[in-house]
């Protein structure tokens, strides 16, 4: 049983560690965004080019975010740190298809 907790202890810090970086990577990309729309002053040109830039800079993070914990997720119900690759991918697979429809992931 304490083990057990002590799994679910560590997986919850990661989790935490994980929104704690992704919150400063998106105040960070924020920054750039408005630095990028104050240099461009009113030439709306630029500023639609910043704006473009920070949506597909953002829509491709949020992507690795969402990724990223469907891996861990997928992992910890394989069996954890030391689970067969094989039956990660299944696992990722099987995540995928749920969350985006069948070839979620390719």
């Amino acid at each position: 049983e304490g083990a057990v907790e002590g799994e679910e202890a560590g997986v919850e810090g990661e989790r935490e560690t994980m929104l704690l970086e992704c919150h400063a990577y998106e105040d960070a990309m924020t920054q750039r965004r408005d630095a990028a729309m104050q240099a461009a002053g009113s030439d709306n040109a630029l500023r639609r080019e910043a704006h473009v830039r920070f949506m597909t800079e953002r829509f491709e993070y949020e992507h690795r975010v969402v990724l990223s914990e469907i891996i861990r997720t997928a992992r910890l119900s394989a069996g954890g740190p030391d689970a067969d690759e094989g039956a990660v991918v299944e696992a990722v697979r099987a995540a995928c298809e749920r969350e985006m429809g069948e070839g979620g992931c390719i």
